[in-house]
């Protein structure tokens, strides 16, 4: 395999990685320059309060956070309640990440030479199922969660939006956002290529 080639792979692996690291490092400066979490209710800014409904935000609300609101009760129900914290992290942290990293790769992946394909060999697991709410009450999961939620909190803060808002300016635009344009660069770069390798086989 030409080394031009792996390098491009390398690249199509390590960017979306590059660019998880480059988002956990902002909400961490973020969160480290903020001011300390409280669950005071403030009229000057957003708090974990709002997050808590203790209180009505300070910046209001629009239609970003119509939108969260939406998407927050839809992760209740689907979790049943008990396992939110769990539940969100799952699809917020996880699941829609991982999958954003996937489509990176595949949108950016080198299309003019593939390696030959070797037979993969799976294995079967079997997965305990647990309720939702047990992993919720470990501390760790805790603790992430808190701190997702303060970057939003923080993040509300600093564009003056409420934390709802903060929610569905990233998990309603900025995310869907980028998902669509993953799949668009990879669809069209796929389209490109198969007219090229037509054209020079005519």
């Amino acid at each position: 395999m030409p080394a031009s080639y792996r390098s491009r792979v390398l690249f199509a692996w390590l960017l979306p990685l590059v660019l998880f690291a480059g988002s956990f490092a902002l909400l961490l400066a973020l969160n480290v320059l903020s001011e300390t979490p409280t669950e005071q209710c403030l009229t000057t800014r957003s708090t974990r309060c709002q997050h808590n409904g203790g209180a009505p935000d300070p910046h209001g609300h629009g239609p970003l956070a119509a939108v969260a609101s939406i998407m927050i009760t839809a992760i209740t129900a689907v979790s049943g309640g008990g396992g939110y914290v769990v539940a969100n992290l799952a699809f917020y942290v996880v699941v829609w990440p991982l999958a954003m990293g996937l489509l990176t790769v595949w949108a950016v992946y080198p299309l003019d030479k593939r390696p030959p394909r070797r037979r993969a060999h799976t294995a079967g697991a079997a997965l305990a199922l647990v309720p939702l709410s047990t992993w919720t009450d470990l501390g760790p999961v805790r603790g992430l969660y808190w701190f997702c939620t303060d970057a939003m909190v923080n993040l509300g803060n600093l564009l003056g939006i409420s934390y709802l808002a903060a929610n569905g300016l990233l998990f309603a635009v900025i995310f869907p956002g980028y998902t669509v344009g993953m799949f668009v660069l990879g669809t069209a770069r796929r389209l490109r290529h198969r007219r090229a390798r037509r054209r020079a086989l005519a």
